[in-house]
């Protein structure tokens, strides 16, 4: 047997770290646990198969979970069967997706799975784990091309990206013959590709509480790209004269080229995460870290940075209701490069929303 997808088998790692966490609420329970003046008494009511019936339930969820995550690393097996027996199964899919041509069969592939926990009225936990492999986004070097002789289209442009922020690895698709006329200085017209393919192992935590009454939001949320490996950079296809990327100046060498497929943020929020009434208010405060091939620039929040990867910086925000349809916002982004010569940019955003 093997794996389509192995890399999701690391989230198997959540298991062994669920099943301490319900050990460790099980402890927790015990030392607020209520004395009874007989504990025979107490072992008649509860019966003789209650204290293990008791942990079937969590232990279902944690096999569950187990057998989701292993399927979502979609197992294949080769199987040899009997020439004299045969399956046929036809299956159609009438979706207008499977009209489009460019890519084969879609553009992305996307799994997901979550889990909620109710501690009390006031407390609950969310988690989730989701893994989003997007297809053929990755450049491909063209053929020769001769821009000299008049063509005005190379093998490969179609594999450039329709849209692009800041922040990806890129290198030059065309391979253009020079002029023979005029080997030093001919017309170079390129296109840019990206350098790598984005698979992205996805987790995300939250847990709301409050706090002298008032509900407090913790959230986090850690990116990677299981599809960046720096060699690719440095691939035959690629070289170090034909990469470039958008931060920085001058020639690029293995030793000044600088990416990571890490990403990550944290976010506090007091107050009531939507404000659905007057006078209900919140204060946000958050921090973000996003190396530059941790996810596709061009998807990426258009606000932080002002659009792309490779930023890092907090916000901070806050809103407040003015009636149950009504209430106003600000924002404040303040973000720099990770890598690359200095990139500040600060960004102010204030808003009032309404619905209808």
């Amino acid at each position: 047997m093997k794996f389509l997808w192995p890399e999701m088998l690391v989230w198997l790692l959540a298991v062994p770290a669920l099943v301490a966490a319900y050990v460790w609420w099980l402890r927790r329970k015990k030392k607020g646990a209520i004395r009874y003046p007989s504990l025979a008494l107490l072992r008649a009511a509860m019966g003789p198969g209650d204290r293990i019936r008791r942990h079937v339930p969590p232990a279902l969820l944690l096999l569950s979970l187990a057998a989701m995550l292993v399927a979502i690393a979609r197992p294949t097996a080769m199987v040899t069967l009997p020439s004299q027996q045969q399956t046929i199964i036809l299956a159609i899919d009438v979706s207008l997706s499977m009209g489009a041509t460019d890519v084969d069969p879609n553009r992305l592939t996307a799994a997901q799975v979550g889990l909620k926990w109710k501690i009390d009225e006031d407390t609950q936990w969310k988690t989730a784990l989701a893994y989003y492999r997007f297809n053929d986004l990755r450049g491909q070097l063209s053929a020769p091309c001769a821009i000299y002789q008049g063509a005005d289209f190379c093998s490969t442009d179609n594999t450039r990206p329709a849209y692009m922020q800041k922040g990806n690895s890129l290198f030059l698709l065309r391979d253009i013959i020079p002029d023979p006329s005029s080997p030093s200085a001919y017309a170079q017209p390129q296109f840019v590709g990206l350098v790598y393919d984005y698979h992205l192992a996805d987790a995300i935590t939250q847990l709301d509480m409050h706090v002298a009454g008032t509900p407090l939001r913790l959230e986090g949320e850690y990116v990677r790209n299981m599809a960046y490996h720096r060699a690719d950079a440095f691939g035959p296809n690629i070289g170090l004269n034909r990469l470039v990327n958008n931060f920085g100046s001058g020639d690029v060498t293995e030793d000044t080229y600088k990416s990571g497929p890490v990403g990550w943020m944290v976010r506090t929020t007091l107050g009531h995460p939507q404000p659905t009434e007057a006078n209900d208010w919140n204060v946000v405060f958050g921090y973000k870290y996003l190396q530059p091939d941790a996810v596709v620039d061009g998807l990426n929040d258009p606000d932080f940075h002002l659009g792309g990867t490779n930023a890092k910086g907090f916000v901070l925000s806050g809103s407040f209701g003015l009636n149950k349809y009504t209430w106003i916002s600000a924002r404040y982004f303040n973000a720099k490069q990770v890598y690359g010569p200095p990139l500040s940019i600060d960004v102010v955003q204030l808003e009032i929303n309404t619905k209808f």
